[in-house]
C-alpha cells in the first residue's frame, strides 16, 4: 500500500517537474510543513 503511494507521488513529482521545475521545491517545502504539523500533533514539539 505504502509503496504504491510512493510510486504515485514520485510520478506526480516528475510530471510537475517537467511542467514547472520550481514546483519540486514547493513540494519539498510543503512536505516539510506537513511534517512539522505532524510532529506538533504528536505532541513532540
Amino acid at each position: 500500500m505504502n509503496q504504491k503511494k510512493i510510486k504515485e507521488s514520485k510520478s506526480m513529482g516528475t510530471i510537475s517537474h517537467h511542467l514547472n521545475p520550481s514546483q519540486d521545491n514547493l513540494q519539498s517545502l510543503n512536505m516539510l510543513f506537513l511534517n512539522l504539523d505532524f510532529w506538533k500533533v504528536s505532541g513532540l514539539i
